[in-house]
């Protein structure tokens, strides 16, 4: 098996897996044969130095400066450059041309590179094509060619060759054999040996014979065209496979050892060649087996995008080729970003600028990512590559494709849900200009698009901007993929239909509108439009932020989920691309920059006038300052960017993201659905708006968080104005539905910014009665600290206790150092642990360990924070006893918020003193995978008094079920679990969540001579393989009931255990709840029972009667805590029911005896 660019035989091997971990090192080496004609060395000719030279003459030194070097022929390599150190020659490296990276590193010649820095070789493909332009007999004909690739900035040029009898000749590639220049003259020329552009040798003959071969190796070696630094490429079709796998073969005789490095063999295929995945692939596969170093794809192949990552994943260099001059910019500005190099008719020098154009607004690609790091990286305009974390809110899942399939690599897999969409920010473009928009897409439920429905891929629209969607218009015969743009005050639409797309395929699809003109819609690279629509005017500027998988509906709100796989999506600003005059780039011009057409390239450009300011795609003029910050101003010497306000510095503070907390009065009809605002200045204000929650309800206190660099408008400078803080209706407000704030706080970067919490009994509204608006004017606040009772806004809660040790969790106000005094009951030495800092990451919370108690023992416990104890907060709990003991565990499910704002079923519990706690699953009803509002829910909570109580005074510890997992009876393809994840685990305090680096929230812990096993039944559900656990889970359990030496061994599941239980519990999974059964009676494992919840009533039942091989299974379920009952079954049960109650809520009780 061969080595191609430095990938090891065992990664080629395991490419299916490790394809996007082993990568490419992309090692080039050159070898030289020994020269035969070299005289051998007697090493007796070997001259000692003679004792009579002078120590000064021996040390000599060859060089003072890198001068020294060149005057002596000192040759450095080519890819360095000659310097001189410590008096001697060396090669220095050079980085400005060698290192260009990827298929063309340590090429001698520079390539465009693209605004993210990657370099794409173009490469003319009709330099020696026209049939009105032959080169005939004449060599300077051909030189001609040449001189025009050179002059128009070209990287390279195809060069047909065809065989006259058998010498070589250059003759058209598109006719019939034309005797040209004799190759053997061409190559001999100096013209062609002087210049650094590449050479891609296309044989067009299908009738080559192996003399044919070595000649023109031969030709190719006496002339030195292929050498270090520049490669000549031999390509030909699939159809003249035969004629590259005999150089292949002939590059590997010692003759031509020195030509070899140098020579790269690309396999060119036609569209119809690839007709499908399967024959793609295997096709490919083919090339990279038979040892060519690169494959050529026709820009108009079906499925091209899976069929170019295919490529990539076998470290295969890959271009496309066919690429028109019509409409030429458009396809190598979607191609830049996606191959090496692109072999076009498109003219160079056109070609070159429009690789280069600084015209980028957003570029995503996952294949070849490696997503392991929690984030996908996408890029702006330029080469920083941004992260995206795909384990927070509104992310959809990661699919991984491979072989077989219609992509390659990681894509992004959305599922028609409201988490399903990634923001990327905000897109703008130049006055009178619009867009060119790719996507990687396929479609996998078309026929899930009903009549009137919409999809939407990508966008921005919201009365303005640009779209790319599905939709099904009413009463139609079948889906459409539409491109819109918002011109003039309405949307204007290309629409292609989509009635031949099939989940079977991925789809490359490109639209384009410059300002002017059609606006287009191309598939695979073909243009099939039902409805081309004309439009004249720039896209309208956009205040939404450009969405995945989704359309935008407000600052933060979506609608239109898609369904479907994106691998790939760019974004560009698009302006008229063909121009022979200013005129023809009036529509750029505004006050702020003019249309220029640079007659070189027939290329419009929008230049900024001196002394203006183009910002987020707005015209300001020197020293007007940002009409959204004041804090900000246009200053030309930074002129696509805000500059600092320093007149208005003394009013601004430098920030990156703003937390608002706001209390709403326990007052009647406090409330409100109308929409409210913050404002930190007269014209600096922020929607008090969570879109999935009912914020701003009486007594509650909702979060606002704000990343400035995501809002729209830009914080290029960091500062933002404070100068105030109004609560007000927002504009669009209409509604007389008044709101009694309370308290409202603001944090900024983590810190307590502004506090006030005496605005009652303001009612802020748009009616007669109302206030319009609530300000606070300097100075600001009134030196509150927190808009909770105490600066401890949740918590204390005791977790995961054990003979030895607790946890503490808590929950800050803002950042703060916290801390917790702790001392045996009884005695006064006093204990405290090391500080630790809450961050605005964590939501300000914290799990502090107290280490080396007392078992069996009480200990009272206070929290300080900032080193200062927390008024009128000190709690207590009882340490796990070391061995055999009495004690009561209490336990219970299901508690809802909105059934009960007191829940005094809590004090009950309290008042029976239980020395632990279990709460087995729904233990809020968030019913989301947002991040916004899962802490919204899990904080509510928290703020129940009675729970509050119970949770500070009793070791605690939970799984979940359904509707505190992702939303009711959901399993393992719930998207967004990994959110719901993350804040189990931020606001309880288990010992541990899963095992070995695998996530979930399973886990075990002993009390006395207990083990208690709180299994996952959610996360890694799924019916269709038969498993509630997974298999790793599985074996965790089993394992350890055997290894346990407990005496009691309790099974806790947020579902039902029995098989008599809904289709949401184990009764769907008989099979693998027979085969935990069957373990523990197969190997003797004594004291097991099941705990479970879930149904909204108590029960007893007897899961299997004793026998001579088992002993009687209890299941005891406990539920609801907080929610309405649902009736007991009847008398058709496949096993005992020996109590149920059904009445009233619940919570249960175990005492033990061990």
């Amino acid at each position: 098996m061969r080595e191609s660019n430095g990938v090891r035989p065992w990664c080629a091997l395991a490419m299916v897996i490790l394809a996007f971990a082993c990568g490419s090192e992309n090692t080039k080496s050159t070898t030289t044969e020994p020269d035969s004609t070299s005289p051998d060395i007697d090493t007796n000719d070997i001259l000692e130095p003679d004792s009579s030279v002078a120590d000064s003459e021996l040390q000599k030194p060859e060089c003072a400066a890198p001068k020294d070097c060149i005057a002596a022929g000192f040759e450095p390599g080519y890819c360095n450059v000659p310097a001189c150190m410590d008096g001697k020659c060396v090669a220095e490296e050079s980085n400005e041309v060698c290192n260009q990276g990827g298929y063309f590193d340590g090429l001698t010649h520079g390539l465009p590179h693209t605004v993210h820095n990657r370099p794409v070789a173009l490469i003319g493909e009709n330099y020696f094509e026209s049939s009105l332009d032959k080169p005939g007999a004449n060599l300077a004909a051909s030189i001609d060619r040449l001189k025009q690739l050179e002059n128009e900035q070209g990287d390279g040029l195809v060069l047909p060759l065809r065989l006259l009898g058998n010498t070589w000749v250059v003759a058209s590639s598109g006719d019939l054999p034309v005797q040209g220049a004799t190759a053997a003259a061409l190559f001999g020329s100096d013209k062609l040996g002087a210049m650094s552009q590449l050479l891609f040798l296309d044989l067009v003959d299908g009738s080559v014979s192996a003399e044919n071969i070595y000649a023109l190796l031969d030709l190719l070696s006496g002339t030195m065209l292929a050498r270090p630094g520049r490669p000549v490429f031999v390509r030909a079709k699939r159809q003249q496979r035969q004629s590259l796998l005999m150089i292949r073969n002939a590059l590997t005789q010692p003759a031509y050892a020195a030509l070899a490095p140098n020579v790269r063999i690309h396999e060119c295929f036609l569209a119809e060649d690839l007709v499908n995945v399967a024959s793609a692939q295997n096709l490919i596969s083919q090339s990279y087996k038979d040892g060519l170093h690169g494959v050529e794809v026709h820009h108009q192949s079906s499925n091209i995008m899976g069929s170019i990552g295919w490529a990539q994943s076998l470290d295969l260099g890959v271009g496309v080729w066919g690429v028109p001059e019509n409409e030429g910019a458009v396809f190598i500005a979607a191609w830049r970003n996606e191959v090496d190099f692109i072999v076009t008719h498109y003219p160079m020098r056109r070609a070159r600028e429009v690789v280069e154009n600084e015209n980028a607004v957003f570029y995503l690609n996952l294949r070849g990512q490696d997503i392991k790091d929690g984030g996908i990286k996408f890029y702006k305009n330029d080469a920083e590559a941004h992260t995206l974390g795909i384990d927070g809110g509104q992310k959809p899942k990661i699919t991984l494709f491979g072989p077989g399939e219609d992509l390659v690599g990681p894509t992004l897999d959305f599922a028609n849900e409201e988490e399903d969409r990634i923001g990327l920010g905000h897109a703008y473009t130049h006055k009178g200009a619009g867009f060119l928009v790719t996507a990687v897409v396929n479609f996998d439920e078309l026929l899930a698009v009903v009549d009137g429905q919409t999809r939407q891929i990508l966008g921005n629209s919201d009365s303005a901007g640009f779209y790319l969607d599905l939709y099904n218009p009413v009463g139609s015969t079948g889906v459409q993929l539409r491109f819109g743009v918002y011109v003039a005050g309405s949307y204007r639409t290309a629409i292609h239909p989509a009635d031949s797309f099939s989940g079977n395929n991925s789809y490359f699809i490109v639209a384009a509108y410059d300002g002017a003109g059609d606006v287009q819609l191309w598939v695979d690279m073909k243009n099939a439009l039902t409805a081309p629509e004309l439009a004249a005017g720039g896209v309208t500027q956009s205040k939404a932020p450009v969405l995945v998988g989704a359309d935008p509906e407000g600052p933060n709100g979506a609608r239109f989920f898609f369904d479907g796989k994106v691998q790939q999506v760019s974004i560009q600003r698009w302006t008229p691309h063909d121009c022979t005059g200013a005129a023809d780039c009036l529509g750029l011009d505004s006050g702020c920059s003019a249309g220029l057409c640079n007659l070189s390239t027939g290329l419009c450009r929008s230049d900024l006038k001196p002394g203006a300011c183009e910002i987020d795609g707005a015209c300001y003029s020197s020293g007007e300052v940002d009409p959204t910050n004041s804090c900000q101003i246009c200053d030309p010497e930074q002129n696509t960017s805000w500059s600092l306000n320093s007149e208005r510095v003394d009013q601004c503070i430098q920030v990156k993201s703003l937390l608002f907390q706001v209390e709403t009065a326990v007052l009647t009809n406090a409330g409100t659905d109308n929409g409210m605002e913050l404002c930190m200045a007269p014209d600096y204000c922020f929607a008090l708006d969570n879109p999935s929650l009912n914020d701003l309800e009486k007594g509650e206190v909702n979060h606002f968080l704000f990343d400035l660099k995501q809002e729209p408008g830009s914080v290029d400078t960091g500062y933002v104005p404070f100068s105030e803080v109004t609560l007000r209706p927002t504009a669009s407000t209409s509604g007389v539905d008044a709101w009694k704030p309370e308290c409202v706080a603001i944090i900024a970067d983590s810190k307590l910014l502004y506090c006030h919490d005496a605005l009652s009994p303001v009612q802020i509204g748009k009616d007669s009665d109302d206030v319009p608006f609530w300000t606070n004017k300097p100075p600001l606040g009134n030196g509150c600290k927190s808009c909770y009772p105490t600066v401890l806004t949740h918590g204390p809660m005791v977790g995961h206790t054990t003979h030895q040790s607790a946890k503490i969790w808590l929950r800050s106000m803002a950042e703060s150092e916290v801390s917790v005094a702790y001392n045996q009951l009884g005695t006064a030495a006093v204990k405290t642990t090391l500080p630790i800092t809450t961050t605005l990451d964590d939501d300000f919370t914290a799990i502090i360990e107290l280490a080396d108690l007392e078992a069996g023992s009480e200990y009272e416990y206070s929290v300080l924070v900032d080193g200062e104890a927390v008024l009128g907060q000190k709690s207590s709990f009882r340490t796990a006893p070391s061995a055999g003991a009495q004690f009561t565990a209490a336990f219970g499910s299901c508690m809802k918020y909105a059934y009960s704002h007191t829940m005094p079923i809590f004090n009950k519990m309290l008042d029976a003193a239980p020395d632990l706690l279990l709460l087995i699953g729904d233990n809020m009803y968030a019913n989301s995978t947002l991040p916004p509002v899962l802490q919204h829910y899990y904080l509510r909570m928290r703020t129940i008094e009675s729970f509050g109580a119970l949770l500070a005074n009793t070791p605690t510890w939970a799984t979940w079920d359904d509707h505190d997992y992702t939303g009711n009876n959901k399993d393992v393809n719930s998207p967004g679990k990994e959110n719901a994840l993350v804040a189990f685990k931020r606001y309880w305090a288990n010992p541990y969540y899963g095992t070995d680096g695998l996530p979930g929230v399973w886990f075990s812990f002993v009390w006395g001579q207990v083990e208690f096993f709180m299994v996952d039944d959610r996360y890694y559900r799924n019916a269709v393989a038969g498993t509630m656990l997974g298999q790793e889970q599985l074996d965790w359990l089993l394992i350890s009931l055997q290894a346990s030496t407990a005496v009691f061994k309790v099974l806790v599941s947020g579902s039902q255990w029995t098989l008599g239980g809904s289709t949401d519990s184990w009764a769907s999974f008989p099979v693998e709840q027979a085969l935990i059964l069957d373990h523990v009676m197969a190997h003797a494992i004594s004291g097991v029972f099941l705990l479970s919840g879930d149904i909204h009533r108590t029960e007893t039942r007897r899961l299997r009667d004793a026998s001579a091989t088992s002993y009687d299974v209890w299941e005891f379920t406990s539920s609801p805590l907080a929610n309405t009952s649902s009736g007991c079954p009847g008398s058709n049960e496949p096993d005992t029911v020996v109590y149920c109650a059904d009445s009233t809520r619940y919570f249960s009780l175990l005492k033990f005896d061990t």
